[in-house]
């Protein structure tokens, strides 16, 4: 009856290494072991040689296979680089078309920007043409109205309606030059100086007075602020200082530290230390104070805008006689 058979690695003797095998069986009454035993070490040079051959190509491939991969991905994405730079030039303020040719798998996300670019610009043209069109309609109740205030034989209540027809007048006058400097909306879209700012004087020349003077400062490239929160930030301010200038109108932009620095001035009459203070007030109007023509800055709007991007909003003295409004915006 044979016994349990088991096998072993020798340590090395000399340039020898043994691999022994042992089996052990009875015969009758009496045991025995019996071991076989081979040198093997010229088995396992040839397993090393093998092993150091194999592992040069093993390392080789290694970065030739990262390259590859890299290759690959770098093929698959390239099909999204129109994309890519579509996005891009509609952040610069380009109005640029999403691409078609994109990969199926992308297609529902691209459809979704697209429509929701189109559905946003499309409700705020009607919010604009809509304002336009509600202070249009507003002149006609707004003349019965003088006319109701010229034939009154009461000496005070005519006071009171000429007091309101002369609010109710600024203020359409007011939201018609908001819908008059805005323009066309682009969404998204990031303002470049360079580009809008010449396109608000040409506007404010053909509406206003075309003798003032025009002195800008303005950086090359995109600013990181939507368009049209800057349009309607600068246009209002420019506005302000086209009517109220004696010759001149200046506009700087400029690099701050974290952030930029917008500086419009004019060589107007400018604004006394008092309303001055007044002007900081929220949502206050100097033109709408008494029967004064002040600076109407309309800083509901022009506040609301810098407070959306936590930025601040003073006024002073300028240097060319007018008045200053400083607005910093943090990037």
């Amino acid at each position: 009856m044979g016994a349990a058979r088991s096998h072993e690695l020798r340590p090395a003797i000399r340039d020898q290494y043994w691999l022994v095998l042992e089996q052990g069986f009875r015969k009758g009454d009496t045991d025995f072991s019996l071991w076989i035993a081979e040198d093997i070490a010229p088995l396992r040079a040839i397993q090393y040689r093998y092993e150091r051959y194999a592992l040069v190509p093993v390392l080789l491939s290694i970065p030739l296979l990262l390259i590859w991969q890299g290759l690959v991905l770098r093929r698959g994405f390239g099909r999204l680089e129109p994309l890519r730079r579509a996005l891009a030039e509609q952040s610069a303020g380009s109005a640029a078309e999403l691409p078609a040719g994109v990969p199926a798998e992308v297609q529902p996300l691209v459809d979704a920007i697209r429509q929701r670019l189109n559905r946003s610009g499309e409700q705020i043209q009607r919010s604009r043409t809509a304002l336009g069109n509600l202070a249009h309609e507003l002149k006609r109740p707004l003349q019965q109205l003088h006319w109701l205030a010229e034939n009154c034989e009461q000496d005070a209540l005519q006071r009171s309606l000429r007091e309101v027809h002369d609010q109710l007048r600024r203020r359409i006058d007011s939201e018609l030059r908001r819908a008059r400097i805005a323009g066309a909306p682009s969404p998204g879209q990031q303002f470049v100086p360079q580009e809008e700012v010449p396109h608000l004087v040409r506007l404010l020349e053909l509406s206003g007075r075309r003798d003032i003077g025009f002195d800008g400062r303005l950086p090359e490239g995109a600013l990181p602020f939507d368009r049209d929160d800057m349009i309607e930030l600068l246009g209002n301010l420019l506005d302000n200082g086209w009517r109220h200038a004696r010759s001149r109108v200046r506009l700087c932009i400029d690099r701050a530290p974290g952030g930029w620095l917008m500086r419009v001035e004019d060589d107007g009459p400018g604004v006394n230390e008092k309303d001055l203070e007044r002007l900081t007030r929220r949502g206050l109007r100097l033109d709408e104070q008494e029967q004064g023509e002040g600076h109407g800055l309309g800083l509901s709007i022009c506040a609301a805008v810098v407070a959306s991007y936590d930025g601040r909003l003073a006024f002073s003295r300028s240097a060319l006689g007018g008045l200053c409004v400083e607005i910093e915006l943090p990037a």
